[in-house]
């Protein structure tokens, strides 16, 4: 008996480079016994409408596109109660989440992982009402992921992003923020923050100790990246960043069930690369084993070793 898929792509994302292989994606997963339907993002239909209208009775609903587009289907298929599991062929400019679960860059490969691959449940976050498949964050760079035209983003990749925020290094914004968990609370002026469930976030830029990271142990990683009182201690925090060490007085950098945030301004965030109005107070939640993402065999067993090791 064939099993039904939803395949949602968004015909713009990153440069495209699915888009030529469609056909042969499809030919992949009809050979696999998959009886499928294909639907495009639309500016009035994104793929959260998308799954809400069609995954109701599929198997497998597999995304490609980039974070944007697979927030939008891991958010429908959690708001709406659907079991499907999740495939996801990533084609955006940056694919950070993709990237961070070893999920291949190229097409065809990804998709026959989807076809071969196990299937392993993954948290989610929750900023206020809004879920979130791998951070939430604010500060500096952040405006630069959703302020980034789309045909820069397209031509030039993640440097877009970096030429796009370092407009903002001009004139670097204070941030006056207090972060209190379940089990620690701090209080200082910042640059930068995340909230993340994920192994590396910013293209790559920043990266966390996969010891560290577990995508399903119900917690959050929390960075906040401190104002830095001079060249020499902005160099050195840095430096830090691009070593993964966050254990120095430069960071505040914690793993929470649940962290609220409260500031005297509203400060804007960014949800999986997508612009987020912000609040004087923000809370966001872990949402532990929300959904099922098919991946390769060997990352799979990983995931699932490093969950067993929590537990």
């Amino acid at each position: 008996m064939s099993k039904k898929l939803l395949m949602i792509m968004n015909p713009v994302a990153g440069v495209k480079k699915s888009n030529k292989h469609l056909t042969e994606i499809i030919d992949l997963f009809c050979n696999a016994d998959y009886e499928c339907q294909i639907q495009m993002t639309r500016p009035d239909f994104g793929a959260d409408l998308i799954v809400k209208q069609y995954a109701f009775n599929k198997d497998l609903v597999v995304c490609i596109g980039g974070d944007g587009t697979f927030n939008e289907v891991v958010s429908g298929i959690i708001n709406n109660n659907y079991t499907s599991q999740i495939g996801y062929i990533p084609s955006g400019s940056t694919n950070d989440f993709a990237t961070g679960l070893g999920i291949s860059p190229i097409p065809l490969n990804a998709a026959k992982d989807i076809i071969e691959g196990t299937p392993v449940v993954l948290d989610v976050g929750c900023f206020n009402n809004r879920i979130f498949t791998y951070t939430a964050s604010f500060g500096v760079f952040t405006k630069s992921s959703y302020n980034t035209p789309r045909d820069l983003k397209n031509t030039f990749g993640y440097l877009a992003y970096v030429l796009e925020g370092a407009k903002e290094l001009a004139s670097v914004p204070v941030i006056h923020m207090k972060a209190k968990s379940e089990n620690r609370e701090v209080d200082g002026n910042y640059i930068f923050g995340a909230v993340c469930n994920s192994k590396r976030i910013g293209g790559g830029f920043v990266k966390f100790d996969e010891r560290v990271v577990n995508m399903n142990d119900g917690l959050l990683e929390v960075l906040l990246v401190k104002y830095p009182k001079n060249p020499v201690e902005a160099t050195q925090t840095l430096f830090e960043i691009q070593n993964s060490k966050f254990d120095t007085p430069n960071f505040d950098f914690f793993s929470a069930k649940q962290v609220t945030f409260t500031t005297e301004d509203d400060v804007d965030w960014t949800i999986d690369g997508e612009y987020q109005k912000g609040s004087s107070e923000i809370t966001v939640t872990n949402l532990h084993s929300k959904f099922s993402l098919i991946l390769n065999k060997d990352t799979s067993l990983k995931l699932l070793q490093e969950t067993q090791n929590n537990g």
